[in-house]
């Protein structure tokens, strides 16, 4: 039996965060709770989410030890960079798409670089084509988790590449 990979999702507001929630496989085990702007639920399919406000997300975070966060929170959200700094400083891995800028990119690959993290961004979204957001999501989580390599950003294609291995 494989060990469950207990992932946090966040920026549950979009559709493709809910599709993707909805089809992971059974040894990926969506955590009850996520990083928000304030407290409250979310029923996402038949699990319900508990909100974290931010004064507690550090908190949370050592304490549900996720192995891997996907983050749909929109660089435009005030709250992404801080998301991002907080994975970064814990050392938890994390996937993240909708990145529509390079100078985000580069900000997300400044912080990544001197911690104990690293990531896989989404350069593109996939919102319309659910099927291959959530294969490279899948895919991009068993990347992270089989590639510890520290301080380091990864791309789409750094997944597809592995996922053809």
């Amino acid at each position: 039996m494989k060990k469950k990979i207990r992932v946090m999702v966040v920026g549950l507001i979009t559709d493709i965060s809910h599709e993707v929630v909805g089809r992971l496989p059974r040894h990926i085990e969506v955590i009850d709770s996520s990083l928000a702007d304030r407290d409250g639920k979310m029923m996402v399919g038949s699990k319900e989410i508990i909100f974290i406000a931010p004064e507690s997300h550090e908190r949370k975070l050592k304490e549900l030890s996720p192995d891997v966060i996907i983050d749909f929170t929109s660089e435009f959200n005030l709250s992404f960079k801080d998301h991002i700094s907080l994975y970064t400083a814990l050392g938890i891995p994390f996937v993240t798409g909708l990145i529509l800028t390079d100078n985000t990119e580069q900000n997300i690959e400044s912080l990544v670089a001197g911690s104990e993290s690293s990531s896989v961004i989404f350069k593109h979204t996939y919102e319309y084509n659910p099927d291959m957001q959530v294969e490279l999501t899948i895919n991009a989580i068993r990347f992270l988790m089989q590639n510890q390599v520290k301080g380091k950003v990864f791309d789409e294609d750094d997944v597809e590449q592995f996922a053809a291995c």
